[in-house]
């Protein structure tokens, strides 16, 4: 995939969770059920593929239905995708099924706490591409940051689904904002918003 256009009719045969999502779209629904605006989700994929490092190890904290990590695995071939859910979703079922062709490693329950900080010191990888798309709320995706940050490593890349909406636009005002560790490289917002972040320390 070189283009955004490429991209798009990609993302227009995997299917989406709800057109709501994507007003004025006759997107595909159903399938891997992504949530997420296919125009700031194009213009995310673009830019990852567009790096300067190849995107082989992946994490993703919060997964629902699996959609997003099926999207990455095919469009990067990483030799690792990690995930962590709590399966509070009322899309997680559908995630085994999804994901069924794919290999990965899986951590079910609180992403915020140290059993899931544990499970991935113990992995020992150091991650191109770790993605927060869970606890929206501020203290969630603060502890969610905190919990993950040292799991990208140096020149590597940490991305926030929701960016511009709940307790996000806070998070990155206080947390991020003191955090000389991470560059912001990404930010785009129609309507949800997806941001991210080059560590350089």
């Amino acid at each position: 995939m070189k283009t955004k256009e490429d991209i798009k009719q990609y993302l227009d045969t995997v299917g989406f969770d709800c057109n709501h999502f994507n007003p004025g779209t006759s997107l595909k629904i159903g399938g891997i059920y992504l949530q997420q605006h296919i125009e700031e989700y194009t213009d995310m994929l673009y830019f990852l593929l567009n790096l300067d490092i190849p995107i082989d190890n992946i994490l993703e904290v919060g997964s629902a239905s699996g959609g997003n990590a099926y999207v990455l695995a095919n469009i990067f071939k990483p030799t690792n995708i990690v995930i962590i859910d709590d399966n509070t979703h009322h899309y997680h079922q559908k995630r085994y099924e999804i994901l069924k062709d794919i290999q990965y490693k899986e951590f079910i329950g609180n992403s915020q706490g140290r059993e899931a900080r544990k499970f991935i010191n113990d992995l020992n990888i150091q991650f191109d591409f770790v993605y927060i798309d869970a606890d929206h709320s501020y203290t969630g995706v603060t502890k969610d940051f905190y919990n993950f940050k040292d799991s990208v490593k140096l020149g590597g890349y940490l991305g926030f689904h929701d960016a511009g909406i709940k307790g996000l636009p806070e998070f990155f005002n206080t947390e991020m904002s003191k955090d000389n560790s991470f560059e912001l490289v990404f930010d785009v917002f129609h309507r949800f918003g997806n941001k991210i972040f080059k560590r350089v320390k």
